[in-house]
């Protein structure tokens, strides 16, 4: 089984940069896809167009911020779905997506009712024990009040990032099972950097991911 791991920057991506010689059945190669969602696109359809390159799972993993407080700083959580959050018109009251003002059928591959869906990741125990959560892509992430009110009001977001909506669109067109694992740095409020929780959460994802290829390494 081949695995890539693809995270935003050499510091989420950690000790996965590495990692073939820790697995018995499984080939496991790490990228760094860059901040953002047009460089984390170019990246990772580079690597995946690449004749020598054919993986049977990608492995988004990054720091996110939740607009829940239910959900525990450096948890990491399962992203299961993305919307775009961003791409629509705005008028002087109110913003409509693109799905809504009929630039895009909501229905077109890869959207399914306008969201990035993923629904064919293996099974795993230890991701079935982490929260399911609703994830916003965003080019700029939320720090104002004002814009938050609005932003949760309109889609009711779990979490969001900057990256994780490219991964998903790229792997449900090229049908390439797609997970998401995302650990809490912060929440989703005024931006105040001593509130973050950065290194413990990376400790817990780079944890968690390690977990998740074991169990793959070990499946019968």
């Amino acid at each position: 089984m081949n695995i890539l791991i693809s995270a935003a920057t050499d510091l989420e991506l950690g000790k996965f940069a590495n990692s073939d010689h820790r697995y018995s059945n499984i080939n496991v190669t790490g990228i760094v896809c860059g901040v953002g969602m047009l460089e984390s696109m170019f990246r990772l359809m580079e690597h995946l167009s690449s004749s020598e390159n054919s993986y049977d799972l990608v492995i988004n993993i990054g720091i996110a911020g939740s607009f829940r407080k239910d959900i525990n700083l450096t948890e990491v959580v399962n992203v299961v779905s993305e919307c775009l959050s961003e791409l629509g018109v705005e008028d002087v009251h109110d913003f409509k997506s693109a799905f809504e003002i009929g630039l895009i059928d909501d229905d077109q591959k890869p959207f399914k009712n306008g969201i990035l869906k993923i629904e064919n990741v293996p099974t795993l125990n230890i991701v079935s024990k982490l929260k399911q959560c609703s994830a916003i892509t965003v080019n700029t992430v939320h720090g104002n009040e004002d814009s938050i009110k609005k932003i949760s009001a309109r889609f009711d977001p779990d979490v969001e990032s900057m990256e994780g909506a490219s991964h998903f669109y790229l792997s449900i067109m090229k049908d390439i099972p797609c997970l998401q694992l995302r650990a809490i740095s912060n929440y989703v409020e005024k931006r105040n950097k001593e509130n973050w929780k950065i290194d413990a959460a990376l400790n817990n994802l780079w944890k968690v991911t390690e977990e998740v290829l074991f169990e793959f390494d070990n499946k019968k």
